[in-house]
């Protein structure tokens, strides 16, 4: 079967391969940011609301950027709080699926400072 390229297919079809091939090099090229917060809306790719959310984000690709909160309002079945400070422990557990850059979004200044000497030690203090 031959198929003939008219002068209103090609209208119609160039134009789409077009959008195509900007979408496809768009997604590409800009950053993943993830964010993991149970109330915040920042700007993102993806955003988890919880730690299991969270975890099962970090695993599933490589991120540029993670945005994340330390009261994440989680628990699990034993009542203990899973917090950020304990995404970022399994990080440091399992540094494969470490983002580029990590940026602390919490307000409570104890679970900010504990996150942030596992980022230290995680990225050499340049995070």
């Amino acid at each position: 079967m031959v198929i003939l390229f008219t002068p209103l297919l090609k209208l119609t079809i160039i134009p789409l391969l077009f959008s195509l091939w900007l979408l496809i090099v768009y997604r590409a090229t800009r950053p993943r940011v993830l964010l993991i917060d149970d109330k915040r809306n920042i700007k993102a790719t993806l955003v988890c609301r919880t730690y299991d959310e969270g975890l099962s984000a970090l695993k599933s690709e490589k991120w540029q950027l993670l945005y994340l909160d330390h009261d994440l309002g989680c628990y699990d079945e034993n009542g203990r709080e899973k917090t950020g400070y304990d995404i970022m422990c399994f990080l440091e557990e399992y540094p494969q699926y470490l983002p580029e850059k990590i940026t602390i979004v919490s307000s409570n200044p104890v679970g900010r400072k504990r996150m942030q000497v596992v980022i230290d030690k995680l990225y050499g203090d340049k995070s």
